[in-house]
């Protein structure tokens, strides 16, 4: 049953992190709009270095890391990995971040972390989980 709940909690954070993306983008579309506007008022040169850059899509952080941890199976990672990995999949994610996430995965009941490394509860043996939560 704590799987479940698990699950159900990693897609709650998954909507909560699309809602965000989604209010980040649409607030940079605001911007250009405005950009845009201005720009057509007054079509010069100069007016385009008003308009913003679109900026790459960030990475879906907590995603990302869950991914990472289910790839990694009963070898498990730290921070420090996470961010190696990332990388290697051509994603940017910043080390004090995943540390976070890793340690609210694990007050969650989602990971367990056996004082070097976290692993997915599914792949923790029993010796490294918390005997309180049985």
């Amino acid at each position: 049953m704590k799987n479940l709940e698990a699950i159900l909690a990693q897609y709650k954070a998954r909507i909560e992190d699309k809602e965000r993306e989604l209010a980040a983008l649409k607030s940079e579309l605001v911007g250009f709009q405005k950009a845009y506007d201005a720009l057509k008022r007054k079509s010069s040169p100069e007016t385009m270095s008003i308009i913003p850059p679109l900026r790459p899509p960030r990475a879906n952080v907590k995603q990302t890391v869950l991914d990472l941890l289910q790839q990694q199976g009963t070898e498990g990672l730290n921070a420090a990995t996470a961010v190696e990995l990332a990388a290697k999949r051509n994603e940017v994610i910043h080390q004090p971040t995943v540390s976070s996430l890793l340690s609210r995965f694990k007050n969650d009941g989602v990971a367990v972390y056996d004082g070097k490394v976290y692993r997915l509860k599914q792949f923790a043996s029993t010796d490294a989980e918390n005997p309180s939560m049985h």
